[in-house]
């Protein structure tokens, strides 16, 4: 199934050769970081071998191609890997509530960790289930890699890459107080949305976060606040894309899923009038109520 599903992949890159180059850049930083390694030997437990496809991001910031692997493909035994796995409760912040409480700030601030996922190891002996092929040149032979990482598409994998936060900010809770809140409280998975009502005190929140997750191996990027001062101290390529070089522009970011700007310190939102439908069911209504109520609640409070 893996292999079937690796051809028809490459098909596909000899049809869009810019693809392929974005697909090869991205697999060999995996390599390149140790987050997959080249494997030869056989397995001495259960294997399962994990297909990936491109996903195309036309409005990050970042990366705008990212390489999913799916664990859901079943095997010849009518499972998958998902479908086996303890995936854990649900540890992230209800969205909404987590909103409303960064308005409640005077001095706010966004970020999120760079490569989340991919910074907290897998043990070893459950990296023969994160198996993929992989070739650069379909010239060349297949190879089998092994997945190091915690893996994007697994069911697991948002709940131990939360899990692991929570255990940085409680071994380091005694050094770094207020960033062990702030890890706790105010991140929605790999999202920080932090704040104080000075900016003494948003700066010293600000200043120990970024310590304490250096203390696991994490970076902070894509910085963004209503306050300039708070980006000063933080390196150009960490700040969030458009808002480098000055604070005198009223561009909105995207901030999980809602429009903010940062200077104008306010969200915004847009009412798409070409897509209303041909027949209205209470569903529907309802379907289409609920994707504006957040905005509204929130700009109302805010």
């Amino acid at each position: 199934m893996a292999l079937k599903r690796f051809f028809s992949l490459e098909e596909r890159f000899k049809k869009n050769p810019a693809l392929k180059q974005e697909y090869v850049n991205f697999m060999q930083e995996y390599i390149k970081l140790g987050h997959m390694k080249e494997v030869n030997e056989k397995p001495k437990t259960k294997v399962y071998y994990l297909p990936h496809h491109a996903v195309i991001k036309e409005d990050s910031t970042t990366t705008k191609l990212r390489v999913v692997f799916d664990a859901s493909a079943k095997t010849t035994s009518g499972q998958s890997l998902n479908s086996i796995m303890m995936t854990g409760p649900t540890l992230q912040k209800d969205l909404f509530i987590l909103l409303l409480q960064w308005r409640m700030f005077k001095i706010v601030f966004m970020a999120d960790i760079e490569k989340m996922y991919r910074q907290i190891l897998i043990h070893h002996d459950d990296r023969d289930l994160q198996r993929i092929l992989w070739r650069n040149d379909q010239k060349k032979p297949i190879k089998e890699y092994k997945l190091n990482m915690i893996t994007y598409g697994t069911a697991s994998a948002p709940y131990l890459a939360i899990k692991t936060l929570f255990k940085l900010a409680e071994d380091e809770r005694i050094n770094y107080p207020l960033a062990s809140e702030t890890l706790n409280e105010k991140f929605y998975v790999d999202d920080c949305l932090g704040g104080a009502n000075t900016i003494k005190e948003c700066k010293q929140v600000q200043e120990e976060l970024i310590q304490l997750l250096r203390k696991g191996g994490f970076n902070l990027r894509k910085w963004a606040s209503n306050e300039p001062e708070m980006l000063t101290n933080i390196q150009i390529k960490d700040i969030e894309p458009g808002l480098e070089m000055q604070f005198n522009n009223d561009q909105a970011i995207k901030i999980l899923g809602i429009k903010w700007c940062p200077k104008l310190d306010q969200f915004e939102f847009k009412i798409n009038t070409t897509s209303f439908r041909s027949k209205y069911t209470k569903r529907a209504i309802l379907s289409d109520a609920g994707k504006l109520s957040i905005w509204l609640v929130v700009t109302c409070n805010h």
